[in-house]
C-alpha cells in the first residue's frame, strides 16, 4: 500500500469552488480567528497552517480545564470540614507558616506583658487566649514569672503578695522554683530580692520572708535549726 503525502487526506476536501478547507471549531474558541485555512499548493504549508489551529484548539481545551478547575476549588467545604475549631486552625496555621506564628506569639507576648504591667489579672487572662501561657496553674504563672524578660517587678511583688489562696499558691510556687543550696543567706537573700520589688504592707513582706525562710532551710538544713530563726 502506497504511503500517504503530507496533506492528502484533505484532498477531497479542497476541490470545491471556494478552495478552503473548513475546519471544525471546539466550543469556546472565537471562529473568527483564521479557522478557514485557505487552500495551499504547497502540502507542507498547508499542514503548517492546520497544525497551527490544532493547537490554538489545545490551548483554548486547556483553558477551559483552568476554569473547571478554579470553579471545583471554590465550592465551599462541606459542614465537617468548615466547622474546623480554632485549635485545628491554628495548628495548621502553624504547620504551614511556623515562622509567620513564631512573629505572632511574639508580638502577642509583648502585647500581654504590657497588659499585665498595667493590670496584671487580664495580662495572664490575654496570655491563656494567646498561647503565652499553657494554663492557670500557679506552677505555669511562676514559671512564666521567673523567665520572662519585661515585667514590672514593683507589679509582680504587688501581685504575689495578695492574699488571695491563688495569689499566695503563685509566690509559693515562685519561691519553690529558686535554689538556694549551699548559698550563704545573704546571697540567697539578695537573689530572692532581686526578682521582684518587695511591697511596702506588713502583711505581705510577712508571706514572702516566711516563705523564703522556708525555702532557704530546705537547701541549707545545717545553717539554722528552722525557718524561724532564718527569719528572725
Amino acid at each position: 500500500m502506497a504511503q500517504a503525502r503530507p496533506g492528502q487526506l484533505l484532498d477531497p476536501l479542497t476541490s470545491s469552488a471556494q478552495n478552503t478547507v473548513v475546519v471544525a471549531i471546539p466550543a469556546g474558541l472565537n471562529p473568527t480567528n483564521n479557522f478557514l485555512i485557505p487552500t495551499l499548493v504547497n502540502p507542507l504549508e498547508r499542514d503548517y497552517a492546520i497544525k497551527r489551529c490544532a493547537l490554538a484548539a489545545l490551548a483554548a481545551i486547556l483553558k477551559s480545564l483552568v476554569i473547571w478547575s478554579n470553579k471545583i476549588q471554590s465550592i465551599p467545604a462541606n459542614d465537617d470540614q468548615s466547622a474546623l475549631s480554632p485549635a485545628t486552625t491554628t495548628a495548621a496555621t502553624i504547620t504551614a507558616n511556623p515562622f509567620a506564628t513564631a512573629k505572632h506569639l511574639k508580638e502577642a507576648l509583648k502585647e500581654g506583658i504590657r497588659k499585665f504591667n498595667f493590670k496584671p489579672k487580664k495580662g495572664i487572662e490575654f496570655l491563656l487566649q494567646t498561647g503565652g501561657l499553657a494554663s492557670k496553674e500557679p506552677i505555669e504563672i511562676a514559671r512564666f514569672f521567673r523567665e520572662t524578660e519585661g515585667l514590672d517587678k514593683k507589679v509582680l511583688g504587688e501581685f504575689m503578695g495578695e492574699g488571695e489562696e491563688w495569689n499566695i499558691a503563685v509566690m509559693h510556687a515562685f519561691v519553690d522554683g529558686m535554689d538556694f543550696t549551699d548559698t550563704s543567706f545573704v546571697d540567697a537573700l539578695r537573689g530572692f530580692l532581686q526578682s521582684f520589688r518587695l511591697p511596702g504592707e506588713a502583711q505581705k513582706i510577712d508571706r514572702y520572708m516566711l516563705k523564703f525562710a522556708e525555702k532557704y532551710v530546705k537547701g541549707n538544713p545545717t545553717t539554722f535549726a528552722n525557718a524561724g530563726n532564718s527569719y528572725a
